[in-house]
């Protein structure tokens, strides 16, 4: 695995390798379960900012010109994991780059709100729908910058971005689909990885509107007024599928490349091509703790060798 000493990876290889998919299903419900109420007491904190408005929708009248208002700031997982695991009861704000996005209260939906004052604010123009596909397609020239920009969301860092409708995409896959279904916490932190690392691109996550990767992204996913937290977005089946399909390939991705490079001659820390197979109640707590530290982690999670 990125990251993990080379044993390890043997061993987790051979966890990974002996499950059937029922088991993915079983340790992802029950890591996102557990992460979920850990961070029952998780938290962010806000800094007041002078934000200059835009229009949020088309034909959006605007009363005031500049406000104040409270925009959170991300510390670390733990804050994240409070932030997401209970609907917001009010408006909430947050920052990526120049750019204020606004996640409304009840349906979750996320708007561009203003800017700081930097960067192209007065050419901004509301795209003509709320769907990903119109997101995606007003913010196609930005997707280079896409990946590490989402990070710098999680993390709180002072990304130079300039792009409007990627930062409201970023928001709403990151932010509004997570509080209507935290499993997609972890399902998105395991993306990143993959973008970040040449795994998938972002045309297949958001691009393809028949085919694109993101659990939440389809419609009937989730309803507003509809079950929110562990256990939101059960309307749709293929939601799960969905979840346990990036973690399975997230698993692949990163233990397939690190096997066959083990594998070379001379390699002092492999003594034979098959690892013996374990008990399955310890290959199933080995996927569950490195599940669980993805849940639990920002950054991206380590580079391939």
């Amino acid at each position: 695995m990125w990251g993990t000493p080379l044993h390890e990876v043997v061993h987790a290889w051979d966890a990974w390798a002996m499950l059937p998919r029922r088991d993915f299903e079983s340790i992802y419900d029950e890591i996102a379960r557990r992460v979920w109420a850990s961070g029952a007491s998780g938290g962010m904190s806000t800094a007041e900012l002078t934000v200059t408005r835009v229009p949020m929708t088309a034909g959006d009248h605007l009363d005031e010109k500049t406000v104040r208002v409270p925009v959170k700031v991300p510390a670390d997982a733990r804050g994240w994991i409070g932030e997401l695991g209970t609907p917001p009861a009010h408006d909430v704000y947050y920052r990526l780059g120049h750019w204020i996005v606004q996640v409304r209260r009840g349906d979750f939906y996320a708007y561009v709100f203003g800017h700081d004052g930097g960067g192209s604010g007065e050419t901004y123009h509301p795209p003509t729908g709320d769907s990903y596909g119109a997101m995606w397609a007003a913010c196609e020239d930005k997707t280079p910058l896409l990946t590490d920009a989402a990070m710098e969301l999680l993390t709180g860092g002072n990304v130079s971005f300039d792009s409007p409708h990627a930062a409201r995409l970023l928001v709403a896959m990151l932010v509004s689909e997570s509080i209507r279904n935290f499993r997609t916490w972890g399902a998105n932190l395991m993306l990143l990885d993959l973008l970040k690392y040449g795994e998938l691109s972002w045309q297949e996550v958001f691009g393809d509107p028949v085919e694109h990767k993101h659990p939440m992204a389809r419609g009937g996913t989730w309803k507003n007024g509809g079950a929110t937290g562990i256990d939101g977005g059960q309307s749709c089946g293929a939601t799960r599928t969905m979840e346990v399909g990036i973690f399975h390939r997230w698993l692949q991705a990163r233990l397939m490349p690190a096997m066959s490079l083990s594998m070379g001659a001379g390699s002092p820390h492999v003594t034979r091509l098959t690892p013996p197979r374990e008990n399955p109640r310890i290959a199933r707590q080995r996927l569950g703790s490195v599940l669980w530290q993805r849940f639990t982690s920002l950054g991206f999670s380590g580079k391939r060798s």
